[in-house]
């Protein structure tokens, strides 16, 4: 049995994160050195607006550049492991965790002092995407104004999980084994705001830690849910060795139960999941001016299925196998989009679907002292593809439903040692897809039958080279990632390139001299010198893709170099 602990805060911001059209426009400009300056220009040192009695005062932009939003989070976990040997060949393992997270992500806010008129009612809350308080924030003695503040969104997480796993080695050439897992993590999901220091940044990286509260005496949020992911799932697989040990036979199946317990707090205001925000005031009015709103709620969502597997590796000799597999899979929606359905009558038309896959690969192995080569084809049928991207602005995970889709492949790689201090290591990979239908959206059709999946590099391949001499590792390594579309109808007139991403090299190398024995333990002591992207290539680096439009994209990271002491115990 065995314990393990960890905890770690950090204080990160939003750099790097741009939209499509910045980044795209200024690599085919070949403006490299827009690599920060694609950004806004962070205005550092600056002052906020000066409140003046009676006047109606408005933000002047100090703190609001993108690159200041800050993007912090305090993680922890406990993670224990048990071993029982029950009897001979029969062995049971359990494994529980625990996690929390405390997080958000967002950025500056125009706060509004005074009220929002619904039908000669005065309410305060966040009301159609603004922030009304009720009170003087600024301490000018008026109500007028519009005053810097901050608003992430705000998550806590607590996420208790079992895994145990009971295994029946039958005898060499047979074995079974059955597991339970049960997962429940409950979600605490807000928006409180603060106000703006005087330089225009943040007094508390969580303003939940001290909230900004209206005059009716609640503390704002954009957002209050209370979510419950809970999964039960019972698996089983038997393995098997057939023909004189030569092919090996895998079948599994799992049954995972879904259930997702959601309470929300706010008014649902559009299917697309926004919403009003209004404490504890009395909704009466505000209900009677907006009767398509849907007021506080509670839903629960369940999803299960059977899915099963099977695997077979056969040795045509010691050095080569042929290789197979078949899985299916299940991905249930994500709370955003659950939520976002309590706009519309909570029946089986209008709840989100579950994302289902049938996945088959087919391969060959090789592998002798000297040489190792792998090549394998692979292929994937979406039902209800879950396509997802991430807003920064948001601080959301954006899911958007592609229908069926056709994702297919070929990977290969192969790894060569010439001498025992050398190696060589080439790879490369094939990824096409195909949406099958065109998309209904609100307001007309997106031509998307045929297209590719936006995100997703069409090509990708590389190699590495290493060699050992006296005391001295050295390496290198050079990737090539092809083109990718920045959304599903595989065209954007706005961008320079008509929607295509650019296709990038990276070089990296890497150096390490073992100085002789660490002093401190067993193992040795080394040097070691890593050069990241070492020709400065400016690329647009990770995107999960979008439907029509262009997503937030990370800029490539530039050149970088470490140096690091290493001690081996």
């Amino acid at each position: 049995m065995s314990v393990a602990g960890h905890y770690n805060q950090n204080r990160n911001n939003f750099f790097g994160s741009v939209s499509a059209a910045s980044i795209q426009s200024a690599i085919d400009e070949g403006r490299k050195s827009d690599r920060f300056n694609v950004l806004d220009a962070v205005d550092y040192p600056c002052e906020i607006t000066t409140p003046t009695p009676g006047v109606a005062d408005e933000v002047n932009g100090c703190g609001a550049e993108f690159s200041r939003r800050y993007n912090p989070s305090n993680t922890g976990n406990i993670r224990g492991s048990s071993r029982f040997t029950l009897a001979e060949g029969l062995v049971l393992t359990i494994d529980p965790t625990y996690q929390y997270v405390k997080a958000n992500g967002g950025g500056d806010e125009e706060l509004i002092e005074g009220f929002r008129d619904v039908d000669g009612v005065n309410y305060t809350g966040f009301i159609s995407g603004k922030y009304y308080y009720g009170m003087d924030l600024n301490g000018d003695g008026d109500m007028l104004d519009e005053v810097a503040g901050n608003d992430p969104s705000q998550t806590r997480t607590n996420r208790f999980t079992i895994i145990s796993s009971l295994n029946w080695e039958i005898n060499d050439q047979h074995r079974a084994r059955i597991a339970y897992t049960w997962d429940r993590a409950n979600h605490r999901q807000t928006g409180q705001t603060s106000l703006a220091l005087q330089n225009g940044e943040i007094a508390d990286v969580f303003p939940i830690n001290n909230p900004q509260y209206t005059s009716d005496g609640f503390a704002l949020n954009k957002r209050d849910r209370q979510s419950y992911a809970i999964l039960n799932q019972i698996s089983g697989e038997y393995r098997g060795l057939f023909l004189d040990e030569d092919l090996s036979v895998t079948l599994g199946i799992r049954a995972p139960f879904f259930t997702r317990e959601l309470h929300q707090n706010c008014w649902t205001t559009s299917a697309s999941g926004f919403v009003d925000c209004l404490g504890n005031q009395d909704t009466t009015a505000y209900q009677e001016a907006n009767p398509d709103h849907v007021g506080p709620t509670d839903r629960t969502y369940k999803y299960d299925k059977v899915l099963p597997s099977a695997g077979l590796v056969y040795s045509v000799n010691d050095d080569a196998q042929v290789f197979a597999n078949y899985a299916m899979g299940l991905s249930v929606p994500g709370t955003d989009p659950l939520y976002d359905s309590f706009y519309l009558p909570d029946v089986d038309e209008t709840r989100p679907d579950p994302e289902t896959t049938d996945s088959f690969d087919l391969g060959f192995r090789y592998q002798t002292r000297n040489v190792q080569v792998q090549i394998a084809g692979w292929y994937t049928k979406y039902n209800n593809r879950l396509a997802t991207s991430y807003d920064p602005i948001l601080d959301e995970t954006v899911y958007r439903n592609l229908g069926e889709v056709d994702k297919y492949g070929l990977d290969a790689s192969v790894a060569f040692l010439p001498t025992p201090n050398t190696m060589l290591y080439v790879f490369g990979s094939i990824n096409e897809s195909e949406i099958k239908d065109d998309i209904e959206i609100e307001g007309g059709v997106l031509n998307t039958a045929g297209k590719r999946e936006s995100g997703t590099p069409n090509l990708m391949f590389g190699a590495r080279g290493q060699v050992s001499f006296g005391g001295f590792d050295f390496g290198a390594q050079v990737k090539y990632t092809g083109e990718r579309f920045f959304n599903d109808t595989n065209e954007d007139p706005n961008l320079v390139n008509n929607g295509i991403v650019d296709a990038y090299t990276l070089v990296d190398l890497d150096l390490r001299y073992t100085i002789g024995q660490n002093p401190l333990g067993e193992g040795d002591m080394a040097i070691q010198v890593n050069i990241t992207n070492l020709f400065d290539e400016f690329y647009v680096g990770g995107f999960g893709g979008d439907l029509s439009g262009t997503p937030f994209v990370q800029m490539g990271a530039p050149r970088a170099a470490s140096v690091s002491l290493v001690l081996g115990y």
